[in-house]
């Protein structure tokens, strides 16, 4: 007969082994999306031309962002974060990975990367975690954790060119 400490192991490690499919399936969904929404170098190349410049460099900085920020999990006294960054990985990634992609001649990029991360802020694009969420302060912290608003629609522009 089985004690009661060997069916609570087997319990448990029937939900792990379950939780961990579940991870996989969910990563392998993810991967398969970022695939789709994948911005091609064509599209990048062909940013100068065309009309609504302005909108379509917006859209594609928001999809790179959105596909490439590094996530990680935050531990805070009482609570726990997870897919969540620093406002400091954020910098890093639209200073060092995005904006020498769209602006290759572009200088202080870091300047223009916290310009940036405020207007997404404002756009409700990332929330601020370390903050109260009632409080819309637009400020931006180098050592606040944020994570992307899923309920944000990126604007759906034709990548394509667009003569005159």
């Amino acid at each position: 007969m089985k004690t009661f400490f060997s069916v609570r192991t087997s319990l448990r490690n029937s939900v792990r082994n379950s939780f961990k499919r579940k991870i996989t399936k969910t990563t392998s969904l993810e991967s398969k999306k970022s695939v789709d929404s994948m911005i091609s170098q064509e599209d990048i190349n062909n940013l100068q031309c065309g009309q609504f410049k302005a909108i379509r460099k917006f859209s594609i900085i928001l999809n790179l962002f959105k596909d490439g920020i590094p996530k990680k999990t935050y531990k805070t006294m009482f609570k726990k974060y997870e897919n969540v960054f620093s406002g400091k990985d954020a910098i890093d990634f639209l200073s060092n990975d995005i904006l020498p992609i769209i602006e290759p001649t572009g200088i202080n990029f870091k300047i223009k990367a916290t310009k940036l991360i405020i207007y997404f802020l404002k756009e409700k694009f990332l929330i601020c975690l370390s903050t109260n969420i009632g409080i819309n302060t637009y400020t931006f912290s180098d050592t606040d954790i944020y994570c992307i608003n899923e309920n944000y629609t990126i604007p759906k522009m034709s990548l394509e060119n667009k003569y005159d």
